[in-house]
């Protein structure tokens, strides 16, 4: 897990126009800079980290594991960090119903300890799969928007390490 790589995404592939770009200097500093509109009803952009290799991409078993802790510099907005599972109830992929938790990032910054008994899939959508079976088969972490639109998105995660 200490070999991953960082990467950005956005809602244009789902038929949205926002725009997201990534900074980052090495494994332990990412910052995600963009845009979201309002084009698309369920507009975001976001920012991921693989826990393996680019040409791997393996799954860890986190099942063991009791959360993530990193810290996060933003403007007062509120965003999801997710756990991104290859389970196979997880029909629809990475665009699942992937489980996550909420948390605000501050401009001053803080530390965040978020256990995986406080991540919750979202009501109402996707795939029902079981928290203990999803961290079995986990290959990345992200970092997403929660509210739209949003003209100047930054947030920065530094320290990302799960525990």
């Amino acid at each position: 897990m200490d070999n991953g790589f960082w990467y950005s995404y956005d809602d244009v592939p789902a038929g949205g126009d926002s725009k997201a770009a990534l900074e980052t200097s090495s494994l332990e500093r990412a910052v995600l800079t963009g845009k979201v509109t309002a084009k698309y009803e369920y507009s975001f952009i976001g920012m991921g980290r693989y826990l393996s290799p680019d040409r791997v991409r393996a799954s860890f078993d986190l099942g063991k594991k009791t959360g993530i802790r990193f810290t996060c510099i933003g403007g007062g907005g509120v965003y999801r960090v997710k756990v991104v599972s290859t389970h196979p109830s997880f029909i629809n992929k990475d665009s699942d119903n992937q489980f996550g938790y909420d948390f605000t990032a501050p401009a001053g910054g803080r530390k965040l300890e978020a256990p995986f008994a406080l991540f919750s899939q979202q009501p109402g959508w996707g795939s029902v799969v079981k928290i203990n079976d999803a961290l079995k088969l986990i290959k990345e972490i992200q970092f997403m928007t929660t509210t739209r639109p949003v003209e100047n998105v930054k947030l920065e995660i530094e320290a990302l390490e799960v525990f």
